[in-house]
């Protein structure tokens, strides 16, 4: 499974999805080494985690975009090497960035707001 809360985020935060991957079959077997690629908007080179998945379990492995432009966004998600099941070797998600925050500050003190500006501006806001 591939999910993201929140799905709308600001552009001056980053996408954090998480992948959850599992492996079914008897507890006894050695774990398996999962690799996991991640295209953002279609593009040609793959961000790769990897996982080390004991049978009969899952793992979570997260990925973060940052720097997105506005807009709609689109990752897919899949494994490098395919298991038997088809079906589930691919997970797309689909994501909003909206416009960065803008900030409003009221002061009694019109030289206390360069302060709250300068907070602002250091930490990317």
């Amino acid at each position: 499974s591939a999910e993201m809360r929140p799905q709308v985020i600001p552009a001056n935060q980053p996408a954090s999805i998480t992948v959850t991957v599992a492996a079914t079959g008897p507890a006894d077997l050695p774990p398996i080494e999962v690799n996991v690629l991640a295209k953002l908007d279609g593009a040609n080179d793959a961000v790769v985690r990897q996982a080390t998945v004991p049978y009969g379990q899952s793992r979570a492995v997260t990925f973060d975009f940052k720097d997105l432009k506005p807009g709609l966004h689109q990752v897919e998600f899949s494994l490098k090497a395919a298991d038997m099941l088809m079906a589930d070797n691919v997970r797309y998600l689909t994501f909003k960035v909206g416009e960065a925050r803008r900030i409003l500050t009221v002061a009694d003190d019109p030289d206390g707001t360069a302060f709250w500006q300068l907070a602002h501006q250091s930490k990317g806001e």
